[in-house]
C-alpha cells in the first residue's frame, strides 16, 4: 500500500447516509414491484398465499431485507437530539430495523401471517424515528418530506398490525417511489454541499404546506398508505354456496330484506354488493323464516377466500 492510499479520506457520515439511504430506497422499490406485478390471486387472499408466488414473492423478500438492512445503516450513522419522552429511540429503531431484516425470511412459513404483523410494527418504529430524525437530525438529513414519509409508515404499520393481514407493501402503495425521491434528494445534497438557506421559511409558508398537503394530498395519502379507495364505490364479489338442500333467498345485508337472491338446492351464485369492512349477511327459505345470519368482516370473507357456505343454523339468527 502507498502513502497516498494511506492519505487517501474515507467516506464521511454524510455520504454514508446518502448511499445507504439510496439502497435502502432500491431495496423498497424491488419489494414493491413485486407487489404492484403479481397476480390477482397472489394479492388477494392472506400474506402465507402471497409469499407461496414464485417469483414475486422473491423479490419482495429481497427486497425488503435490503431495504430494513440499509434503513440499519442510515440509523446507525446519523445522530438524533435526544428526546426526553423517546431517550432510547436511535437504539429501539436499530434494534427494529434488525428485527425487519431477521424475521422477514419466516413469512415463507405458516406464520407469516403474525410474522408480517410484527414486521410492521418494527418497521413503524423505524417511521418513528425517520420523523424525529427528519427535525432534529444533521442539518443535511433535516426534510420535510422526510418527515412526511415517518408518520406514513407509522400510519401504515397501525393498519398493518391492527387490520387484516392481507399483501401491501411496506409504506403502502406509494411510498417506495416518494422514498426514492428523498433519497436522491439526501444524496443531491450531500454530492452539491448543499447548505441551509439563511433565513428559514415563515409560519405562512409552512402553514400554506400543511394546508395544500391535507386538502389535496390526503385523499391519496389515505388509499395509498390504507390500500382503501377514497374515491368511488368499490364492489366486493364473492360466491355463496346453497348446502341446505333446499332454495334461499340471500341477503347481503339481513337488517334490509328488500332485496334477495334465490339460489337453488345444491347451486352457487356471484354476489356483487359495496365493500364496507362488514357485512350482515342471511339466507331464508322460499316461506320467509331465517335459517342462516352471520356477521362478516372483509377479513373473514378474505380468509374463507370469498366463498360463503350457507347451512341450516336457523339458531344463528335468534
Amino acid at each position: 500500500m502507498t502513502d497516498e492510499q494511506d492519505d487517501r479520506p474515507g467516506l464521511s457520515d454524510d455520504e454514508r447516509r446518502a448511499g445507504a439511504a439510496v439502497i435502502s430506497a432500491v431495496g423498497l422499490c424491488l419489494s414493491w414491484w413485486g407487489f404492484v406485478s403479481a397476480d390477482v390471486e397472489c394479492t388477494r387472499y392472506g400474506q402465507a398465499d402471497f409469499f407461496s408466488c414464485g417469483r414475486v414473492a422473491g423479490m419482495a423478500l429481497i427486497g425488503d431485507c435490503v431495504a430494513a438492512l440499509a434503513a440499519a445503516a442510515v440509523i446507525a450513522v446519523t445522530p438524533v437530539r435526544a428526546s426526553r419522552w423517546l431517550p432510547f429511540l436511535p437504539q429501539v429503531a436499530l434494534a427494529a430495523a434488525a428485527v425487519a431484516v431477521v424475521i422477514s425470511l419466516l413469512r415463507l412459513t405458516d406464520l407469516a401471517d403474525v410474522v408480517s404483523r410484527v414486521m410492521a410494527i418494527a418497521w413503524g418504529v423505524v417511521g418513528l424515528w425517520l420523523f424525529r430524525a427528519s427535525n432534529t437530525g444533521a442539518l443535511i438529513f433535516r426534510s420535510t418530506l422526510g418527515a412526511v414519509l415517518g408518520v406514513t409508515l407509522v400510519a401504515w404499520a397501525l393498519g398493518q398490525a391492527l387490520g387484516d393481514e392481507r399483501p401491501f407493501p411496506i409504506g403502502g402503495g406509494l411510498f417506495a417511489p416518494v422514498y426514492v425521491a428523498w433519497a436522491l434528494r439526501l444524496a443531491s445534497r450531500v454530492l452539491r454541499s448543499w447548505q441551509p438557506p439563511p433565513q428559514p421559511r415563515g409560519l405562512f409558508w409552512g402553514t400554506a404546506i400543511a394546508l395544500g398537503l391535507v386538502f389535496l394530498g390526503g385523499p391519496f395519502w389515505i388509499g395509498s398508505t390504507f390500500g382503501v379507495a377514497v374515491l368511488g364505490d368499490p364492489i366486493e364479489t364473492f360466491t355463496v354456496v346453497n348446502q341446505t338442500g333446499r332454495p334461499i333467498d340471500f341477503y347481503e345485508e339481513i337488517r334490509l330484506r328488500s332485496y334477495a337472491t334465490r339460489i337453488a338446492a345444491g347451486e352457487s351464485k356471484e354476489i356483487s354488493t359495496l365493500e364496507h369492512g362488514a357485512y350482515a349477511i342471511g339466507a331464508a327459505d322460499v316461506s320467509g323464516a331465517l335459517l342462516f345470519c352471520r356477521n362478516v368482516r372483509q377479513g373473514d370473507l378474505r380468509r374463507m377466500r370469498y366463498v360463503i357456505n350457507v347451512v341450516d343454523d336457523p339458531a344463528s339468527c335468534r
